[in-house]
């Protein structure tokens, strides 16, 4: 008759296997939290405003040296 291996001792009603599962598991959502995709949306600090060139400076506008 072929011996079973014995089962891992049981914490808190978790299995040392699956605990650490749940750790690596853990530790993969705090590093995906950390160093994953930045938001879109503005944080705490919005951005400052860029105010819009007034209309009709578009060009630089260069003396005339001749006198009229």
């Amino acid at each position: 008759m072929p011996q079973r291996p014995t089962p891992a001792p049981h914490v808190a009603g978790v299995s040392i296997s699956s605990k650490n599962g749940l750790v690596v598991l853990a530790i993969i959502v705090i590093l995906l939290a950390l160093f994953g995709k930045k938001p879109t949306a503005p944080g705490p600090f919005p951005a400052p405003k860029q105010t819009p060139a007034p209309a009709g400076n578009d060009t630089i506008t260069v003396a005339d040296s001749r006198a009229d």
